[in-house]
Formats: structure tokens, C-alpha cells, sequence
């Protein structure tokens, strides 16, 4: 191993060392092996992106729709449904054709449901 090549271990460290600093907790963690002197690799800057940018069929740049936002403490539950390929396919396109998440489709459906006792009649009709 030649003097520019470091060892896996030595690789490991310096990422975690990297990693406390971001975080501000540095020396919070022991290293396992002897830590490398800070002026040998500078710390390496943030990685940011840039915001997509998503085009109507025109080419003329759409509209960002406004970040979705829940309550506080409001943790969402994973709920699977099976649908047929004809269900399926048409909640991806209606939901396409809204420009929104076929997930937000249905929590729209069951917020109607809940709220409006004409529909949940029908339901409960067709159900029972």
C-alpha cells in the first residue's frame, strides 16, 4: 500500500469524523482508530441541488405545486389495497390528469366518505 492509499478503517474514521462535525457533535463518538490531523483533508461543502424543473407538453415550465404539510404529530399509517389492473390503471391516470399522487386521490375519497353521510349510505347500501 503505497502512502497515498489509506486503509478501509482509515477511510471509515474520516467519514464519521466528517459526519459528527456536520452535525456539531464532534468528539461525541471515539474513533477506532488514531483520527488523521485536520489540515490534511479539507471538509467537503454540502452537496445541494438544484429544484427540478418539470415542463407542460408546450415547453413553457409548470407550476410547482405547494409542499404538502400535515398537522404536528400527525404520523401517517401505511395502508395496502389491491386493486385489478383496470382500477389501477384508471386511479394513475385520473390522478395524472389532476397532477397529484394517486395516494392523495384516495385520502380525498375516504375525507368525502367520512364527511358526507349521503355517500356513506350509498356505500353502506351497496355493501350490505
Amino acid at each position: 500500500m503505497t502512502s497515498s492509499q489509506k486503509k478501509p478503517s482509515e477511510i471509515l474514521d474520516r467519514m464519521r469524523s466528517v459526519t459528527l462535525r456536520e452535525r456539531g457533535e464532534e468528539g461525541s463518538a471515539p474513533a477506532a482508530t488514531e483520527a488523521e490531523p485536520a489540515a490534511a483533508t479539507p471538509p467537503l461543502a454540502p452537496v445541494t441541488r438544484p429544484p427540478r424543473q418539470t415542463q407542460e407538453p408546450g415547453g413553457t415550465p409548470a407550476a410547482t405545486p405547494p409542499p404538502r404539510t400535515r398537522p404536528a404529530g400527525d404520523k401517517p399509517v401505511r395502508y395496502t389495497l389491491d386493486l385489478s389492473r383496470e382500477q389501477h390503471r384508471f386511479l394513475k391516470q385520473f390522478a395524472l390528469d389532476q397532477e397529484v399522487d394517486a395516494s392523495e386521490v384516495m385520502r380525498l375519497l375516504l375525507r368525502q366518505l367520512e364527511q358526507d353521510t349521503g355517500l356513506a349510505q350509498r356505500l353502506q347500501a351497496k355493501l350490505g
